[in-house]
């Protein structure tokens, strides 16, 4: 039997001048990443001057999780991976419930 996860993230970018620009190619990159997953896009916006977006999925296959989620909070961690980006995570919100 397959381990499912459901999965929600919530997460925000500083978009402060000058990194507006950075924090929109690394919001694209996390959006590839985050459909890779297999999780949908609930919400998106801009908010005091930041980028948010909120994403959940019905089910993630334990295996997906376990290969995509590390790459993700990797970029988080050290958004300069992504073409030297400037941009910064404000805040993050992970939920993960075994199904």
């Amino acid at each position: 039997m397959t381990t499912k996860w459901k999965i929600i993230l919530k997460y925000g970018l500083d978009r402060t001048s000058p990194r507006e620009k950075s924090a929109t190619v690394l919001a694209n990159k996390i959006t590839t990443l985050l459909k890779e997953l297999g999780l949908k896009q609930m919400e998106a916006g801009i908010h005091k001057r930041k980028k948010e977006g909120t994403w959940c999925s019905d089910e993630v296959n334990l295996e997906v999780a376990t290969e995509k989620l590390p790459e993700i909070l990797g970029i988080f961690a050290n958004p300069r991976s992504i073409n030297n980006s400037k941009g910064e995570l404000d805040h993050l919100f992970l939920y993960i419930e075994r199904l």
